[in-house]
């Protein structure tokens, strides 16, 4: 079979059945249908494009919702080494993998779709659970003809970034990977927002994570992404104004100046490099200061001449 000539709705029929191929079509209008205002989902599709730009920083990663899909809530892509996660989402007090609206038939024609229509090298199942009873149960009792590409993942539906970020350690930790201030959950928030954003405006059209990624800083104020490439140095004759003040240091983190003298220290809202920046360089420049507070006024100002 060439399977560069046929649709998945056709492979399904001629080696599924009619069907099976109704269930398929039924589970992609319903996850259109309830993918609206879907919390649960969106907070999980960004730690796994965060998680995914951390863990493979050199792949060529797309990361999708609700394609045609038996297991269709998220997937993870990896198209370097041909492998696939797809993620089905449950925010339920009762999940069975048999009975009449078990799960298990739904793993089982994915993982072939996977490797038989779609010729992956590597292909996992994975069931998220916000409940974690209910996770303690369904972990417990995986079917043996799905354990080889099938596991449970606990990840609670919580409502807020604060508490997605206080209460679930992993998603901190790998939303801290894109931040300058991996522990400040200020910033963190801020973050989250801009990827949230992104997800929502854009992965209907865009898979690929660093593309979404990229979206999600466009236009942020301040920055406190991380920044991709080297950090950049101050300019040298504003570094020559500010080394001539007594008990100043300063260092550039990430891009971001950060100053102390004696007991005090800040950061610089903007970082090293923007339009923003250079204009509070060309006031340090223009009105030359010789004391720390002098330096610090320029540094909390914004550039403005007015």
């Amino acid at each position: 079979m060439n399977t560069k000539k046929v649709t998945i709705e056709q492979y399904v029929k001629e080696n599924l059945g009619i069907e099976v191929l109704k269930k398929l079509n039924h589970q992609s209008t319903g996850g259109d249908n309830n993918a609206k205002g879907n919390n649960h989902e969106s907070y999980f599709a960004i730690f796994k494009l965060a998680k995914s730009h951390s863990e493979q920083p050199g792949d060529d990663v797309e990361i999708s919702s609700q394609d045609k899909a038996f297991v269709d809530d998220l997937v993870v892509h990896n198209l370097t080494t041909n492998s696939k996660i797809s993620y089905q989402l449950k925010d339920a007090k009762s999940v069975y993998w048999y009975k009449k609206k078990g799960i298990t038939p739904y793993f089982q024609h994915q993982y072939k779709v996977d490797k038989e229509f779609h010729k992956l090298t590597d292909s996992e199942t994975v069931l998220v659970l916000a409940q974690k009873n209910v996770y303690n149960l369904r972990d417990d009792d995986i079917p043996t003809s799905i354990a080889s590409h099938s596991r449970c993942l606990y990840f609670e539906n919580l409502d807020s970034p604060n508490k997605m970020l206080l209460n679930n350690s992993d998603f901190k930790l790998f939303i801290g990977k894109l931040c300058v201030k991996p522990d400040d959950i200020d910033k963190l928030e801020i973050i989250v927002g801009f990827l949230l954003g992104a997800w929502s405006a854009h992965s209907k059209v865009e898979r690929k994570v660093s593309k979404l990624l990229e979206l999600a800083k466009r236009g942020v104020q301040p920055d406190f992404f991380k920044s991709d490439g080297g950090t950049m140095k101050l300019d040298a004759e504003v570094a020559r104004v500010v080394d001539k003040i007594d008990g100043i240091e300063y260092t550039i983190e990430d891009n971001y100046l950060n100053y102390r003298c004696g007991g005090f220290e800040g950061i610089v809202r903007y970082k090293v490099g923007t339009r923003e920046f250079s204009a509070i360089c060309d006031e340090i420049i223009k009105q030359h200061p010789t004391q720390a507070l002098e330096l610090f006024k320029v540094f909390m100002g914004t550039g403005d001449k007015s």
